[in-house]
């Protein structure tokens, strides 16, 4: 008997920790829009196994081919300094936002498609519980709240456009109304 609630505790170890951890995730993904070309090379966030800096998580990304008229990368903050400051990936600690309670992921648009008009999408992948609001920088003084999934439009102004997307956490505190039963049920 003491065996089988053993294994019946592993098994739900097993089932319920996983899940604890994607909780403890925000993922973002990004593309970026001129005319017909995109590019898919953009995914940052939050996990709680990411470590400050540069570690497993993030991915850096080749120079673009010497054809390329639409190419968007992430910068990070305190790059290795072997490598060079592209990357398809930058994933930072949970515990960054939470401290600080907003968190910068810089990124570079480099195009040939100066004077159209270009968009940036953002959509969500993994997300864990905290209440966050997403922003983007740019240049020329540009600063706008992007719902998430959502899009913005802008100009592109030069062959290379410096961006940041701000992460902030929201300090909304949501209000519910409560019946007298439903208060009188969490003291029983």
């Amino acid at each position: 008997m003491m065996s089988l609630k053993i294994v019946i505790l592993l098994f739900l170890l097993v089932i319920i920790v996983p899940g604890a951890a994607l909780a403890e995730e925000m993922t973002f993904f990004t593309i970026f829009h001129v005319d017909k070309d995109q590019t898919y090379n953009c995914t940052f966030g939050l996990r709680e196994d990411a470590i400050p800096g540069f570690d497993g998580l993030d991915q850096p990304a080749p120079p673009a081919a010497p054809d390329e008229d639409l190419d968007g990368f992430l910068a990070m903050v305190d790059p290795p300094a072997h490598l060079p400051n592209r990357w398809y990936r930058d994933f930072r600690p949970v515990d960054n936002l939470i401290l600080d309670r907003i968190e910068y992921f810089p990124f570079n648009l480099n195009s040939t498609h100066v004077g159209e008009i270009a968009s940036i999408s953002v959509a969500t992948g993994a997300f864990n519980s905290l209440p966050y609001e997403m922003w983007i920088h740019g240049p020329g003084g540009f600063y706008e709240e992007i719902p998430v999934p959502g899009s913005i439009n802008f100009i592109i102004t030069s062959t290379h456009m410096n961006f940041f997307w701000e992460l902030r956490l929201d300090d909304q505190v949501p209000n519910t109304e409560e019946t007298l039963a439903g208060i009188k049920a969490l003291y029983r």
